[in-house]
Parts: structure tokens; sequence; C-alpha cells
């Protein structure tokens, strides 16, 4: 089941409990009831139930897009009015400073290279997902399109100068997705450096130097392939797995001088582990074995004048649903204090002294958040309104396991209202997520 539905209906189940409904007013009178909703038999929803869930549903929440490449601040996804859109934020708890201004969702990052605030976008129609990439110019407002408008289109890293993206798109035949070069500044001109056949391949790193690309092919979450892709010459090689077996690659992201790559993959244990590949050779080497869970996501440190950013990495693993945020040096690894939550959108600074990232806290909105490498300060960028709800009352899960028929133990997330007891006890949910690949992860929004 999807999981913001789910939480919709333990929001409901709380709300409910106390709750006593008229049932000789019909739902067909109820004005709240959408006119493409036909209802029997099902009573009028109370106008209090109504107002208390227009609280939750106007719960807010940011999302980090990016430093801006002038250090002048970060670039943050919020919605103000009816859709999310793209917001400048200069200093910590600063106002937001909206950019964008569609009738569509915006998405996007700040062009590389460019210290004028030129966004690259992605939006879609009408919630048809044919998302299309566009360039948009600070100084007139105008946004124009790098894609056809017409097909779908997934936008790819962008190299380090920002003088061109990579963009994956379906527009020769509808059906399969290819991998272009496009120029944000020659709106129009794409070349296609990988044609695909049947296959879906993604484009995850591009080299500093401009000459490689990491791609990833996707079968199943439990079965993926990574390569390097020649951009001059379309010269496709495979990262061979060191387990004979079907192995998933993840994240995939250059070093800086392009020799290597590090990878999150699970060919030698049931987790996947980063590991830090001899692009020469092909050569493994195994840095996190240590660490009992999943790597999700990688990023590393630009080329930095303050810190040894050259061999430093960030990276973040799933510690039974929560987020455990890493930082390796060399082949040291030590673990980054962050508050319980999922961390996403990992990127550093241009300096490579802080990493900013979105924390989604069980007890908090959806925030963007920065940590200093200097001294280990986690600062809060963003304070996302909670529609009129009393914060006080959210709470932060402890972790249980109960053990199973096969000698397993399945962990869980236990929320305990603030002043229940067994004098006082409160309604309960238990919420089993869906399967086999989703996973309960402890998050408000």
């Amino acid at each position: 089941m999807n999981r913001l539905l789910m939480k919709w209906i333990v929001v409901m189940a709380a709300l409910l409990h106390g709750l006593v409904f008229d049932h000789s007013l019909s739902a067909e009178d109820d004005s709240h009831r959408p006119q493409a909703v036909a209802t029997e038999g099902v009573p009028q929803i109370p106008d209090q139930l109504w107002d208390r869930l227009l609280q939750y549903r106007n719960l807010r929440s940011a999302g980090f897009r990016g430093w801006s490449p002038d250090g002048n601040g970060i670039l943050i996804q919020t919605r103000f009015g009816n859709t999310d859109q793209l917001h400048r934020v200069y200093e910590p708890g600063g106002r937001r400073e909206q950019v964008t201004f569609f009738d569509e969702p915006a998405d996007g990052q700040f062009l590389l290279g460019a210290d004028d605030g030129t966004l690259l976008l992605t939006m879609a129609t009408g919630g048809n997902e044919n998302y299309q990439v566009l360039v948009s110019d600070p100084h007139s407002g105008t946004a124009t399109l790098l894609t056809d408008g017409k097909s779908r289109n997934l936008p790819g890293p962008v190299r380090h100068d920002g003088l061109f993206a990579l963009i994956s798109s379906n527009q020769r035949n509808g059906k399969d997705t290819d991998i272009y070069i496009a120029d944000p500044h020659q709106p129009g001109e794409k070349t296609m450096i990988l044609e695909t056949d049947g296959e879906y391949w993604v484009p995850e790193s591009w080299s500093r130097d401009g000459s490689k690309v990491l791609i990833r092919h996707y079968v199943s979450i439990n079965e993926c392939y990574a390569a390097v892709l020649e951009v001059a010459a379309g010269k496709k090689t495979s990262i061979p797995s060191p387990n004979a077996g079907t192995t998933a690659f993840g994240d995939l992201q250059f070093s800086n001088d392009g020799n290597f790559a590090y990878v999150a993959c699970d060919a030698v244990s049931e987790f996947r582990q980063l590991a830090r590949v001899d692009l020469s050779t092909m050569e493994f080497t195994w840095l996190s074995q240590q660490i009992p869970w999943d790597v999700e996501s990688i990023v590393v440190a630009p080329p930095g004048q303050l810190l040894p950013t050259e061999r430093m990495v960030a990276f973040t693993v799933n510690e039974d649903g929560a987020s455990g945020l890493h930082l390796l040096v060399g082949d040291e690894i030590r673990k980054l204090e962050v508050p319980m939550g999922i961390v996403s959108s990992l990127n550093f600074s241009p300096e490579g002294t802080r990493i900013g990232f979105t924390l989604s806290r069980p007890d908090a909105p959806s925030d963007v958040y920065s940590l200093s490498l200097i001294d280990g300060n986690l600062t809060r960028w963003t304070f996302s309104e909670t529609g009129g709800l009393d914060t006080s009352s959210f709470v932060e899960p402890s972790i249980v396991r109960f053990p199973t028929f096969d000698k397993r133990e399945i962990p869980a997330f236990y929320f305990r209202p603030n002043g229940a007891t067994k004098e006082s006890p409160a309604p309960v949910v238990i919420n089993i997520h869906g399967g086999p690949e989703s996973q309960a992860r402890p998050s408000l929004d």
C-alpha cells in the first residue's frame, strides 16, 4: 500500500476516536464530497473532522536542491500556494525567496558554473509524468525548453563547469530511453551518446574532465549493472561484478581524478556495501564491510582548499529504516551524528567543508540542514510550518523487535503518544507496510 495513503489512514483512525457520526445525514448532501465520487449509505464527514484534517494537509516541507555556485545560500523546494516551487534561502532560518512561479510543480537545481542564479528545471503537465527539462533565466524570469515538450525526459548529471547536461529521453521512439548531451546555453541542441534497445540505462555521474559517464542498467531491485560510457566514442565498458551470481549496483560516483568509481554493490554481502573500483583494472576495494546495512547514496567532495577532500566521500546507510550518515576520508570511516530520520539529496558545499541535505524526521516536517565537517555543528536552514498543529505532541519512535517463526527479528517503530499510560490508554494502530520491496521508515510527511 502507498506509504502516504497508509499514513492518512493512521491519522484518520486517531482523529475518528471519540467522534460521533450523524447517520441521518447522507454523504450525498455532504459539501465536502467531490462531485466525481458516488456514495451510498455513507454518513457525512463531520466538520470537526474535516477542519482537523485540513491542518495535516497543510503541513509544509522543504527539500534541499543544492548550494548556490557563488556561495550565497542554498536552493530549496517548498510549497506556499497549490504547487511546489523553488526558493532561495540566503542564511539559516532566513526568508524563502520564491524564484519559480508556475501552475505546475517545479523541481530543479542551480546550473553549475553559473553565478547569476540560472536554474535547470524539471516539470510535467497535469501529472502526465512526461517531464521536460528547461533553463530558467533569472533576469527575465522566463524558462526555455531543452527538450521537445512531448516525450518523457529526466535530468542527469551536469558537468562541473555547467557547459553541458545529460538527459535521459524516450523521444526517439516513445519506448526506449536513450542518453543525450544537451547544451543549457543553446536550447534545442542535443546529441545522443547512448542508444538503447529494451534496456533502461541511467546516467549517474560525470567525470570532471567530461570524458566519461558512469551509467547504470536497472532490471530489478536485485539486479542492476554498471558501466563506463566514453562520451566522444560512445563506447560502453561494463564494470564486472566480482561475484558470478546476480548483483545489484546502487549509487555510482566518480572520484575527482576520474580514475576510480565509488559504488554501492551487494556482490559480496546481503547488503549493498561501499566499494572503490579502479577503472583501469576493475579491481574492487571494499570500504564499509564493518557496517551491516545497505549503502543508499554516495557523494564525493569537490577539490577543496580547507580539508583533504581529494579522497573524501559522504554516504548514507539504511539502519533499520532510519538513515545513518558516514564520512570516508581515504579508507577511514567515521559516523556523523544526525537526528533520527531519512537523509536525502546529499551534497557537499562548493568549498567542501559542509554537507547539505534534506532530513525527514518522525517528529517534524522535512527540512533542510547542513553539517559542518570542521566542528560537527548541525545547522537547520528551514523551519516548515505545521498547519497550526501542536508540535509538542509529535513524538520520536523507539525501535522494538519481535521474533518470528524462523528465528529472525522484525524491527518496528513504536510511536507512544505523550501522556499515554495504562490508566489513560491511547488508540492503537498497527501499520504493516507493503512488500516485498517497501519498508516502513521514520518520517512525518
